[in-house]
């Protein structure tokens, strides 16, 4: 069980592991930054101490020009005096030598940890190979008599710059030392930092289920505000959405509560009429009342599936076909209220998306138009393609919606003033969400020739 839960992704072990890095690549910065200060060529500590001891062999020839034997006492107590620096602050073998010859190259004395250099060469700094590569400095002394070297081996610099940078006695040290006084606080910050986060955790976890109000979070920080935010938006989607759901069932309840209503008591009427032409007057109203509580519950199946975002497969459609079969569906009540229904479009408009999605729209808009539109009037259903956007738009001629309540009809079980009692009120929010699966838009306008009401669906045209 342990190492699922170190392996699960962590806000704090991640900030705590970028700290933990942020001092490895400090260290390591350090590190490159004390390396190129003390090899740099002539100019780093490591030159510039064996220029140091050249300058001091100089002086010291100076001011004993006359005197052989001062000379080479003072070379004696800079000997002694380089073996002393070397036990006092462990230098390693032959981190620092020199050598001193006359005119002719005869060695006249020789102190430190020298390595062996060839007796001839240039004045100034050279690179030394051989067994043990090292660095030289030359230099003749002032009054010409003397050829000072100074050397230094190459592993030796490297032996006392790590145990200056990574040794337990050097700088690692302190760093490990002040390593955890510096993780702990930063953990304490960090702790306590998410502790908001988890506050709000624990008020989620302790809500009811049909707990839906806003957090409440006192002076929320900074990081944490879009946080509740979006969450008191989201609950707020919820709200809206659970209600709406609630109106919906209370709604359907009741629409479905009428036809239900007269299917019962057309059924008793035909169980006990008398004669056959009240038994027919009765079985035509039971078919009524069956026919609209069969469109009540396709409306109500076609919006559920619509609502769900149920993916639906796209394939190969003519619109034009659909269209025409809408128009010949509706034939029969369009005769009977003496409508005359017209197509104006192309013969064949081939697109792609899903046939149930434009059967929905078509056979709504002009389902709506028939049952609302103006006795003997007319509805007309138009097809077309215009900068590359699909259009279909129904239109009639009959009493209009006013502006205000253009919006409001597209809301479940919402009916315009003029709809009568036939309809659902629900054809139109069937019309919308279909619309929608398609990425399409609605609009409202006048109908022909002003008159009446026309709905306008746009949508792109698929490659």
């Amino acid at each position: 069980m342990a190492l699922p839960s170190l392996l699960r992704p962590s806000i704090a072990r991640r900030l705590l592991l970028s700290l933990l890095l942020a001092c490895a690549l400090v260290w390591v910065a350090i590190y490159a930054l004390g390396h190129s200060m003390v090899y740099a060529r002539e100019t780093g500590s490591f030159d510039r101490e064996m220029l140091a001891l050249a300058r001091s062999i100089d002086r010291l020839a100076s001011a004993a020009a006359s005197d052989g034997a001062r000379f080479t006492a003072a070379l004696e107590g800079l000997d002694a005096r380089i073996h002393s620096d070397t036990e006092l602050l462990s230098y390693p073998e032959g981190f620092l030598g020199f050598r001193v010859r006359d005119t002719q190259g005869r060695l006249l004395a020789q102190g430190g940890s020298v390595t062996d250099t060839p007796a001839d060469g240039p004045e100034g700094y050279a690179d030394q190979g051989g067994a043990q590569p090292h660095r030289v400095y030359r230099l003749h002394s002032a009054d010409g008599r003397y050829r000072i070297e100074v050397t230094q081996s190459l592993h030796s610099r490297h032996l006392n710059f790590d145990s200056v940078m990574i040794s337990s006695e050097g700088l690692l040290q302190p760093l490990l030392v002040a390593f955890p006084l510096v993780l702990l606080p930063v953990w304490v910050s960090v702790h306590t930092g998410l502790r908001p986060l988890r506050q709000l955790s624990r008020e989620l976890a302790q809500r009811p289920p049909g707990n839906l109000e806003a957090l409440a979070v006192s002076a929320p920080h900074a990081e944490l505000a879009p946080v509740v935010r979006e969450l008191n938006a989201t609950l707020a989607r919820l709200r809206a959405l659970l209600q709406r759901e609630r109106n919906f069932l209370a709604d359907a309840a009741h629409e479905l509560r009428t036809p239900l209503a007269v299917i019962g008591t057309q059924r008793d009427l035909l169980l006990h009429s008398a004669s056959d032409e009240e038994r027919r007057a009765a079985a035509e109203r039971l078919g009524n009342g069956v026919e609209r509580a069969g469109r009540l519950v396709g409306q109500l199946l076609a919006l559920a599936r619509l609502d769900a975002d149920t993916a639906q497969a796209p394939a190969a459609v003519d619109l034009a076909d659909i269209a025409r079969d809408c128009l010949a569906a509706h034939a029969g009540p369009a005769a009977a209220r003496d409508i005359e229904l017209c197509y104006l479009g192309p013969d064949r408009l081939p697109s792609r998306g899903p046939l149930q999605v434009f059967e929905s729209i078509t056979d709504n808009l002009v389902g709506n138009a028939i049952r609302y539109g103006r006795h003997g009037g007319r509805v007309e259903l138009q097809l077309g393609q215009h900068a590359g956007r699909l259009v279909l738009e129904v239109r009639d001629d009959g009493p209009g919606i006013a502006p205000h309540l253009r919006e409001a009809v597209f809301e479940r079980f919402v009916r315009g003033p003029y709809a009568g009692t036939s309809g659902s009120g629900l054809g139109l929010a069937v019309v919308r969400s279909a619309a929608r699966c398609i990425g399409a838009g609605v609009e409202i306008g006048a109908g022909i020739g002003g008159k009446g009401v026309s709905f306008r669906v746009q949508w792109a045209s698929p490659p």
